[in-house]
């Protein structure tokens, strides 16, 4: 069985690994095609009328392609469609990876939903039908069905009565080393038996890869992300009744905190205690837009969760802003971080009441931090403690493999 990453997390590596492999290879290919004049060349001119004659006569058997070095009108729509299909691949990637810092671009794709289902079908697209043309030993109809890729490399000619004979030209102008090529394929046959079967992401070597590229997905999310761009507001109608609970354990497992003997522990460059009260009588913020939890970059909104602005909160304390990370420990034994930049974001909410009552247990008692440009496994409730550093402090999920930055 063909398994990648083990579980979630290495999945996820896996994933934004080849993610930026496919993005920095096709700006290049498109770059190239359109500075050289190689698209212009190769793809046009190109109507309607020429790539249904072509299709048709090599649905038949009967489409003519005497110089396998220029692309039919077929060829030539299959190749555009690809390109196009890739760009709407990265597109639709973009807007369900950062539907709000990138919102304009998942409003373009009917919104998130939406936005997955094009990337869904976009995928499938790109990767169909590709074996058969390989199998004939010519990647340039890649993306044909068997029929039609066979015929657009010269799998019938009309004069010639021999199926062969261009393709054997073909052959002769350009001899494949065989003795060279065997040595080249060894690399990708042993990665493919590697992939088999087993966990390729336990090995040392390519989990350093992946986490170098985890830490360089957390320095374009950083790169990404916009302090003052606002996460969308929702009707009353899209709030989720009830609202539901999320966690790593079960409703009954949800941790009491005594409310009367609580201080929330700040080491915020000059350590600080707060009860709750204290904390209470910071100027609350107004109405909060709030998001699906855990995993979910979700589209629910309740008005009736309210707190205190996390900006705020920390002004009051007097914690240095100028430090990298906010860091969290939870009564649950759950632990995260955040960056600076997302902490100071206006609508980061220092959760406190729900529905015009003391926020419940279950929602995280006695606070819980709300951040609608993050995930919601960012968002840590039973707040115990929480310190700004400079000095990188993981979490629990993130210490998993998880994406420290996760933003939205």
């Amino acid at each position: 069985m063909l398994t990648l990453g083990g579980w979630l997390a290495g999945a996820l590596q896996w994933h934004f690994a080849a993610m930026w492999l496919l993005v920095i290879n096709g700006i290049a290919y498109v770059t190239y095609g359109v500075v050289s004049g190689h698209f212009r060349r190769k793809f046009f001119p190109l109507t309607p009328a020429a790539v249904f004659h072509d299709v048709l006569g090599a649905l038949r058997g009967k489409l003519a392609h005497e110089d396998l070095s220029v692309y039919n009108a077929a060829q030539r729509a299959a190749y555009l469609a690809i390109i196009l299909c890739a760009i709407v691949l990265v597109f639709s990637g973009l807007a369900i990876w950062k539907p709000v810092q990138l919102q304009e671009i998942t409003a373009i794709f009917g919104g998130y939903e939406s936005a997955r289902v094009v990337h869904f079908l976009a995928m499938a697209f790109a990767g169909s039908d590709r074996g058969s043309a390989r199998r004939d030993g010519d990647s340039r109809a890649a993306h044909f069905p068997d029929d039609v890729s066979r015929a657009a490399q010269g799998g019938r000619h009309e004069e010639t009565h021999d199926g062969n004979e261009p393709r054997r030209a073909f052959a002769e102008a350009h001899p494949l080393d065989r003795a060279a090529a065997v040595p080249q394929a060894r690399p990708l046959l042993g990665a493919l038996a590697l992939l088999s079967g087993c966990g390729l992401t336990d090995d040392e070597g390519v989990q350093r890869l992946l986490m170098g590229m985890s830490r360089w997905n957390d320095r374009a999310q950083g790169w990404l992300f916009n302090p003052n761009k606002l996460a969308p507001e929702f009707p009353e109608s899209a709030i989720t009744r009830p609202f539901p609970f999320n966690a790593y354990y079960s409703e009954d497992e949800v941790t009491l905190v005594d409310g009367k003997d609580y201080k929330l522990r700040a080491s915020m460059a000059s350590s600080a205690k707060r009860n709750l009260d204290a904390v209470r009588a910071l100027r609350p913020a107004a109405d909060f837009p709030d998001y699906a939890p855990y995993l979910r970059r979700g589209l629910e909104r309740d008005r009736q969760v309210s707190g205190v602005r996390f900006s705020d909160f920390l002004a009051r304390v007097g914690a240095d802003t100028t430090a990298k990370y906010v860091g969290f420990e939870c009564a649950d034994d759950y632990s995260t971080s955040i960056d600076m930049a997302t902490a100071l974001h206006p609508q980061t909410l220092l959760t406190l009441r729900f529905a015009d009552q003391i926020l419940p247990p279950k929602y995280g008692f006695p606070m819980k931090l709300r951040m609608p440009t993050k995930l919601g496994f960012k968002n840590p409730k039973h707040i115990m403690s929480m310190f700004v550093t400079n000095e990188y402090p993981g979490g629990y999920w993130e210490d998993q493999g998880y994406n420290w930055f996760s933003g939205s």
